[in-house]
């Protein structure tokens, strides 16, 4: 899985570094960079926390095998990014659907 979301040396810095850094280089976000996350669920969910935190409202996910690993990153890693207060559940009116 990989986070389509800032450079690629991202996981060096602290969040408000991150956040400085992004901020420098907001001009080229989106265009050829990217941050690669690997990792078990907790990882994963750990990961895009820091984002959240450094001031994103959300990112892109580049999924490699979307048969495979998708289903498995929604029963794992978004209910811990819902515990965690990043992401809302989606109602069960809107899961049935």
């Amino acid at each position: 899985m990989r986070l389509l979301a800032g450079p690629s040396n991202a996981r060096a810095f602290s969040a408000e570094a991150m956040r400085q850094k992004i901020e420098r280089d907001r001009k080229v976000l989106g265009y050829g960079e990217n941050y690669s996350i690997y990792g078990d669920p907790d990882r994963v969910a750990q990961e895009l926390n820091r984002f959240r935190k450094a001031g994103f409202d959300g990112v892109a996910i580049d999924i490699i095998n979307y048969l495979d690993e998708l289903p498995y990153f929604v029963q794992e890693v978004l209910p811990r990014l819902e515990r965690m207060g990043i992401r809302w559940p989606v109602s069960s009116s809107l899961a049935t659907t």
